[in-house]
């Protein structure tokens, strides 16, 4: 296929051997356009992370005391993929300032601890070494070298800046028995032992917050405080090599002229939307059920390497982890290993039965078997295409789960509804907003062996009628 632009490229004039001048500048400009692609792509694990700690920090309160919670998350707190069907508790570490810190956790949480860069620290809860009956976590910094005390789950961080990211779970009959989980949680610097300081716990329920990542140049000035703050690991000193030639260097200060923060307006610009390319175009292998439209590159199956930092034999695998950071937040073992009653397993559908794309106008339906295979309890979320976040409908939660608000049928199944408009009955059902893209996301909490075994399999969502 012929392209002016990478034609006049391959043909940009040498002069005995020598690039011209117009030459030289075309081709350096397209070397920061195509390293600031490749950039944003790298940090965005990082990035999205920074994003929501600035967010929250600046909003609720900086510092590893700080503890913003939500007993039900709703649209407006723009955090990608957010599950509204369990209570959720953020806080934020800085162990260049404070030390080894620690978290006290509760009995029952199901939380994780994640590095600046989103790899998993440790899980908290079941899948962690507490194994859901609490206890004492000791977060240690990089380079730490003085002796640490008994008594305590010692997990070491390879950044500074780390996420605490608690979910605590709830009934219709107790729903408060989540945010009590996380309540009962305290964090604070081991140097503080002797007289650990209060926590500032925040109710962030409806306060409208925007977590979301920049796709313009300030994406790179965000990159490069990241960059500066954290210890450079070796493994990335290559990527960090492409963040210097476009002005990213840690211990400089990033300071692009006119020209070259355009240039990374559309480089940024165009790393989201290869983001949103791989993320909602999903290769068939990644398929949950052969049989199904359902997708994951987190569940482990037959030609599914599931790994919370997306590594294969020889390589990691650079597309599917971002099309994991493009459409949510935070890994961990429990969420990505097979651990059959004890993490939570996700699946995606960006398409319906007829592979066609699920529209805010249309209506739908989805059936979902009797016999979930999960101990705790399954959810089906809808979400908007262009944020990623929880569809603003209007109407309340944009979720129907299995510990809240689920009607069955008498065999135990359940018919899903989704549409702008209410099925005859009123149950099961999801505002949709026309003209709006969405997709949509199984949660399965505490998955049995049954569900790795496939011995259970959900229907594709299907238009049962277009508006």
């Amino acid at each position: 296929m012929g392209n002016s632009r990478w034609t006049n490229l391959a043909n940009a004039p040498l002069e005995g051997g020598y690039p011209t001048a117009e030459a030289a500048t075309a081709l350096r400009e397209e070397m920061i356009f195509q390293r600031g692609v490749q950039l944003y792509e790298w940090a965005l694990p990082a990035v999205a992370l920074e994003s929501m700690r600035l967010a929250c920090g600046s909003r609720f309160g900086f510092g590893c005391t700080t503890l913003t919670s939500w007993r039900r998350i709703g649209a407006e707190a723009l955090a990608v993929t957010s599950n509204p069907d369990v209570s959720y508790a953020f806080a934020w570490l800085d162990l260049k300032q404070d030390g080894p810190t620690v978290i006290e956790a509760a009995p029952h949480l199901q939380g994780l601890v994640d590095d600046a860069w989103q790899r998993p620290v440790t899980d908290i809860g079941l899948a962690g070494p507490d194994q859901g009956a609490g206890g004492k976590y000791l977060i240690v910094p990089p380079g730490h070298a003085d002796p640490l005390p008994d008594g305590y789950f010692v997990c070491h961080s390879r950044t500074f800046r780390v996420l605490v990211f608690l979910r605590g779970f709830f009934t219709p009959e107790d729903p408060d028995a989540g945010l009590a989980q996380i309540n009962a949680t305290s964090i604070y610097p081991l140097s503080g032992l002797a007289s650990p300081p209060p926590m500032n716990r925040v109710d962030a329920v409806g306060v409208a917050i925007d977590m979301l990542p920049p796709a313009d140049h300030s994406y790179y000035t965000m990159l490069a405080e990241i960059l500066d703050y954290e210890p450079a690991d070796r493994e990335d000193f290559t990527m960090r090599g492409l963040a210097a030639t476009v002005g990213v260097v840690a211990g400089r200060q990033f300071a692009p002229d006119p020209t070259v923060s355009t240039i990374l307006d559309a480089a940024a610009s165009v790393g989201e939307k290869y983001g949103a390319t791989v993320s909602f175009n999903p290769s068939d292998h990644l398929r949950v059920w052969p049989e199904r439209r359902w997708t994951s590159n987190m569940i482990p199956g037959p030609h599914v390497t599931a790994d919370p930092e997306f590594n294969a034999a020889t390589y990691q695998d650079f597309d599917e982890r971002l099309t994991f950071f493009y459409s949510a937040f935070s890994t961990s073992d429990a969420m990505f290993l097979a651990m059959p009653g004890k993490g939570a397993q996700y699946a995606g559908a960006f398409f319906d039965a007829a592979g066609d794309r699920p529209m805010g106008e249309n209506v739908y339906s989805l059936h979902i078997p009797a016999d979930v295979p999960v101990v705790n309890y399954w959810s089906l979320v809808l979400y908007d295409t262009v944020t990623r976040c929880l569809i603003d409908n209007d109407a309340g939660s944009p979720s129907i789960a299995s510990n809240q608000n689920l009607t069955l049928n008498a065999d135990g199944s359940a018919d899903l509804h989704f549409g702008p408009e209410a099925p005859t009955d009123g149950k099961n059902w999801i505002k949709t907003v026309p003209g709006r893209g969405w997709f949509a996301a199984l949660r399965l909490y505490g998955p049995t062996q049954a569900f790795f075994d496939r011995q259970w399999t959900p229907g594709d969502i299907t238009n049962t009628k277009a508006q």
